[in-house]
């Protein structure tokens, strides 16, 4: 009955992803395209604070007078991962970076809530079989209430 929706859907793995194996012309166009350009700013900064995680073991702004000695150890950070992605790392706002440092490591109730909602959604697509789940990674836009899916 729905033989024309069939597809095959392969997805890289994390590893692969952020050993850099992958392809990253998603992002670049999503930053190229004004409606996911934030949302891939976003993927960007989000890959930033787990290098910043990875090199300094917290958080960053968790302290809220850490905020501002924090923020061009981060902007290093998401330059590192922009030159990694091959992307114009100013592409990648201060204000996008700030947002992100201000929150320390914290989560909205709000927008755990719809993430936890999207995932067991596309937790029945894959049990089900009946419809075809999202392709690589989904990035939630909580300021601009806005969400795309990057292809990696």
């Amino acid at each position: 009955k729905n033989i024309a929706a069939l597809e095959l859907v392969r997805f890289p793995s994390i590893e692969d992803e952020l050993a850099g194996r992958v392809s990253h012309e998603a992002v670049q166009n999503a930053l190229a395209d004004p409606s996911t350009a934030q949302a891939a700013a976003l993927y960007v900064a989000l890959r930033a604070v787990d290098s910043f995680v990875a090199t300094h073991r917290r958080y960053p702004g968790a302290f809220d007078d850490e905020l501002a000695a924090d923020l061009p150890q981060l902007r290093s950070a998401a330059n590192a991962v922009a030159a990694q992605l091959q992307l114009d790392a100013s592409r990648v706002s201060a204000d996008v970076l700030h947002e992100v440092a201000r929150y320390g490591g914290g989560e909205n109730h709000a927008t755990a809530a719809l993430l936890g909602g999207v995932a067991s959604q596309e937790v029945l697509k894959l049990v089900t079989c009946k419809w075809i789940p999202f392709n690589n990674t989904f990035i939630y836009n909580g300021i601009g209430s806005n969400a795309a899916v990057l292809k990696l």
